[in-house]
């Protein structure tokens, strides 16, 4: 994985393994991992997205809960 995420060619990735190990993986196998690793950070970016929005909505919300609670007293003051 560490070799995936370094954007090694699967060739590379075979030379690496075979120097390091003495054997290697086959592309397919090679491919799985990189799939893998594609969902996981396409997944992390979705998670990061969605915390900024989230973030968002609830600075939002307390916003008009302020307003909103402000227009209330205004109303009860009169």
């Amino acid at each position: 994985m560490e070799l995936i995420r370094k954007d090694y060619t699967y060739r590379e990735i075979q030379d690496k393994l075979k120097e390091t190990f003495g054997s290697s993986i086959s592309n397919s196998t090679i491919k799985k991992l990189h799939d893998k690793y594609k969902r996981e950070v396409s997944k992390d970016a979705e998670i990061a997205r969605l915390k900024k929005e989230l973030a968002l909505f609830k600075r939002l919300y307390f916003e008009l809960l302020e307003k909103v609670e402000k227009s209330q007293k205004d109303k009860q003051n009169k």
